[in-house]
């Protein structure tokens, strides 16, 4: 790096001007750099795949569901369900909505919406939008050429290579895939190994991410490097600085709760890191060739979720941190750009087909989305916001990143990394008023660059002062993503904690309960399977309160409110009452896994978790 703080020019192609390869003086040699780059990604791989199989479909919820009756097979579910028609209503889009939430409903008063809610039990998982991306693929007639996704908040290249997948899948015989609903619907262990396989994709793109963090964490600590410095001191700083902003990476809560769902963000955020690392590139060659692979890259990230777009950003910046004439900087533009869209036309061709024709199937599809982000009250946003980006990567990493940008911010080639990062905070922060933790995962990215950041300022320090500050940063994410990554180990076990809530409403019901108040509509990531049978589930109006919505007329016979919310396991209370104070953190805001629901029931009925 220069004295003017504009990046030095590395050409060539001898070793010397590679980061990672050759003996770098003082530093560590190419051997071991390999070494530890393959250790770290197997520890990562071993952390995202491990409790990959939690929560899916089983009929073990055919006892509570059905209480002593005989459970209904697929054929007769299906014929109850009735036709929910193959419309141009988006994949994501309920077929048969609740039209009046202003009232209370009694969501299983009809054989019909029973079997619907049999349906959900027995092919969801425990994560509420997982399911789409299968529903999408369902919706396809590859031997009639409709190969729309009908789902494009999720692009093609989530959609497509998770129906690719499936089919080698199948044809390996790992899995069983066929086009009967009602074999799934009787079998449906069979198919919650579908949500395996797109879950083992999102993880995959976890373990690419822990390249591209040691890459330019190795990158941005040789740029600011000193030959003032120590030997000691360069080899911390250019060898073990990068393999723990690495560990740091894997052990982001966010990162490891995405890893286990299969949802596209994890995909879209790596894409968007390795995007820097093309643009990094280009800065410090001018080569077109990384121009090209910027450009691919950015389109990628956008055609795997529309939220990863902000990665176009990273075009206009690396432009401006390579000295050249503006005529050439109006031409890497283009080329980045053009690239870029094309390749996400490429990946999502059904988005443009749409926008020329008929739009009706686009518009049901991110309506349903918009309704879901709009900008209201916007200081709880911010309040929210900052709550919600500490569940994603704790306390430490932002204000580490902060003071690395003041003392470092007049280095162009970084803002690489924070204009892109800038751009999805101002998003994150601004749709934050009323979001639950989940709303935590859109922080991918910005936690990914604050750990960069972070050990780009580390590195700055003696030894001795570096390893106790890059101690610190990995402190601060272990404990929460160890509960995290437990969660989903627990909920792999045949006895969930979602089963052991319905086993206490179980009896409940038993005692005499006839009528239960709930808050959102029975699934298996709403509410613990319930006997639909011999009780009346209602679904209180939006803001309600259930006692005033339905004043008990025989206490006996009445549950006055049952409501289900996510609490911490004893065991975690009796931690928290040892290590009251200490920024532990040991809960699992962000996902869905291991959830412990509390009945709050009338005086005479016990509390149970």
């Amino acid at each position: 790096m220069g004295a003017s703080g504009e990046p030095v020019i590395i050409g060539g192609r001898g070793r010397s001007s590679r980061v990672g390869c050759g003996v770098i003086k003082g530093g560590m040699s190419r051997w071991w750099v390999k070494l530890l780059l393959v250790l770290i990604h197997v520890m990562g791989a071993g952390v995202f795949f491990s409790g990959i199989g939690w929560g899916l479909p089983s009929r073990r919820v055919d006892a509570f569901l059905f209480g002593e009756r005989e459970p209904w097979t697929g054929v007769e579910i299906l014929q109850r369900v009735g036709d929910v028609g193959a419309d141009a209503r988006g994949a994501d889009v309920d077929a048969n909505p609740i039209a009046d939430r202003t009232v209370p409903v009694v969501v299983n008063e009809t054989d019909a919406r029973r079997a619907e809610i049999v349906r959900r039990y027995r092919l969801f998982s425990y994560q509420p939008d997982e399911m789409i991306t299968l529903m999408s693929l369902a919706r396809m007639r590859p031997g009639a050429g409709d190969f729309d996704p009908r789902l494009y908040q999720y692009g093609g290249l989530w959609v497509y290579p998770v129906g690719a997948f499936l089919k080698v899948c199948g044809v390996l015989g790992l899995i069983d895939v066929r086009s009967d609903l009602a074999f799934y619907l009787d079998y449906p262990e069979k198919f919650g190994r579908f949500y395996i396989v797109a879950r083992a994709y999102s993880a995959m793109w976890g373990v690419a991410g822990i390249g591209a963090v040691f890459w330019l964490t190795r990158r941005f600590v040789r740029l600011d490097d000193s030959q003032s410095r120590g030997n000691s001191d360069r080899q911390f700083a250019t060898g073990f600085c990068p393999v723990i902003a690495s560990l740091c990476y894997i052990c982001l809560p966010v990162v490891v709760n995405m890893a286990h769902e299969a949802k596209p963000h994890l995909a879209g955020a790596v894409l968007m890191l390795w995007a820097c690392v093309s643009a990094l590139r280009y800065a410090e060659t001018g080569r077109w060739r990384w121009v090209l692979v910027t450009g691919a890259l950015c389109g990628a990230g956008f055609g795997m979720v529309l939220t990863a777009v902000w990665g176009f950003a990273v075009i206009p910046v690396m432009i401006l941190c390579r000295p050249t004439r503006w005529s050439t900087r109006v031409g890497v533009m283009l080329m980045a750009s053009t690239v870029g869209l094309a390749v996400y036309c490429v990946t999502n061709p059904y988005v443009a087909w749409h926008l020329l024709s008929d739009r009706t199937a686009l518009q049901s599809n991110l309506g349903n989305s918009q309704a879901m982000y709009a900008i209201r009250d916007l200081w709880q946003a911010t309040t929210n916001g900052y709550s919600l980006l500490n569940i994603a990567m704790g306390i430490l990493l932002p204000i580490a990143a902060i003071v690395s940008v003041l003392r470092g911010g007049r280095r162009l080639t970084i803002w690489i990394l924070i204009v892109p990062a800038s751009l999805v905070l101002l998003q994150f922060f601004t749709l934050a008023a009323g979001k639950p933790g989940e709303y935590a995962r859109f922080a991918l990215f910005p936690a990914m660059v604050c750990v960069l950041l972070s050990f780009a300022w580390i590195a700055r320090f003696k030894t001795w002062v570096a390893f106790v500050l890059a101690g610190f940063m990995l402190i601060s994410v272990v404990p929460r993503a160890a509960i995290t990554l437990l969660s989903f180990v627990n909920d792999c076990e045949e006895n969930t904690s979602r089963l052991r809530s319905a086993e206490f409403a179980k009896r409940v019901i038993a005692g005499g309960a006839k009528r239960i108040s709930i808050y959102a509509e029975p699934a298996p990531y709403s509410l613990p399977p319930i006997n639909l049978f011999d009780v009346d589930l209602v679904l209180v109006p939006h803001g309600s309160d259930p006692q005033k919505s339905h004043p008990p007329t025989d206490t006996s016979l009445f549950l006055a409110e049952a409501r289900f919310s996510a609490q911490p396991p004893v065991w975690y209370e009796r931690a928290h009452q040892v290590l009251y104070g200490l920024p532990l953190f040991l809960d699992n805001p962000i996902g869905w896994a291991d959830k412990h629901f509390t009945l709050v029931t009338e005086a005479r009925y016990i509390k149970s978790r």
